[in-house]
This record gives C-alpha cells, sequence and structure tokens, in this order.
C-alpha cells in the first residue's frame, strides 16, 4: 500500500530538518511504496532553500506555496482570499499526493521508532471502518478503553479503532 508523507514548513528549517530526516530514518524498512512531499511557504530562512532542494535531489516532491497562489492569481485573475494558509497547504498535499494512505505532518515531529510504518498501515487493510490515524506527537498513550472498540499495541506503536 502506498502512503504519502507531507509536511508543511514555513521559516522553520531547524524542524523540517529534524522532522524530514527521523522521519525518512523511520519508514526505510517499509516494503511499501513511499511518497514524501513537502509544501513550503516561499521560506526566507536562510539555509531552507538549499535544503528544500536537497530534499527535491533525494525524491522529495517539493512545492513552493506561493508559487501555486501566483499561479491562482494568474489562473482566475486574483489571489483567492484564505484564512489559513496552513489548511491551504494541507489541501495542497491532498491535491497533490498519489498514495493510498495518506499521512500529513506537523513538521515539528521527530520519529524516534523504526518499523512503526507497516502496523499502521495494516491497520488500514484490516480495517474497514478506519479511515484515519493520528499521529501524536507527545508520544504519549491517551485512550480510554470505554471509547474504543479494540486498542491495537504492536512493537512501539498503539493505534485505537
Amino acid at each position: 500500500m502506498k502512503v504519502s508523507f507531507g509536511i508543511v514548513n514555513y521559516n522553520r528549517l531547524f524542524y523540517l530538518k529534524s522532522c524530514a530526516e527521523t522521519l525518512m530514518e523511520s519508514v526505510k524498512d517499509y516494503d511499501g511504496e513511499i511518497e514524501f512531499i513537502c509544501i513550503d511557504d516561499n521560506s526566507k530562512e536562510p539555509g531552507t532553500q538549499e535544503y528544500l532542494q536537497t530534499l527535491a535531489d533525494r525524491g522529495w516532491t517539493v512545492i513552493n506555496q506561493e508559487d501555486c497562489r501566483q499561479k491562482a492569481k494568474k489562473d482566475i485573475g486574483k489571489i483567492q482570499d484564505v484564512i489559513d494558509e496552513f489548511s491551504a497547504a494541507l489541501n495542497l498535499f491532498f491535491e497533490t499526493s498519489t498514495g493510498e494512505v495518506i499521512a500529513p505532518l506537523q513538521g515539528d515531529m521527530q520519529f524516534i521508532r523504526k518499523g512503526w510504518l507497516q502496523e499502521y498501515v495494516s491497520l488500514f487493510e484490516e480495517r474497514e471502518d478506519v479511515f484515519a490515524a493520528m499521529f501524536d506527537a507527545q508520544r504519549k498513550v491517551r485512550l480510554d478503553h470505554r471509547s474504543y472498540d479494540k486498542v491495537v499495541v504492536g512493537d512501539g506503536a498503539t493505534f485505537a479503532v
């Protein structure tokens, strides 16, 4: 099953690097296809554009959100009013991604465990009633067993369904 990961970034190079590098390292053992997408909102922080280019060189799809706004302005004659640029970036990720499993990420997340992605994908393969599973950046399990039909605990991953 193909998984698409998307990171939204704006002037947070340190966090972007940490998230992207730990993510790539943590999913190396996954047998399926993986797509990495970074939506950057025209960051001006020194070093960001160079790092985005290294991601592109490593197979990532890197999209400049400002370029998309300007293209929309050209196509429809104005820049559409957007209340929340983060939401607009997520929509751009959803439109761009080609995976069967779509995983939007906060740019300040770190992935410290390996082997978790297969369990994550298995959740979608085995359960027809699961359409979303959230990543907990706090790395804490806060589950009330009365609220869920089943709690699945694997090697370092916990899912409530």
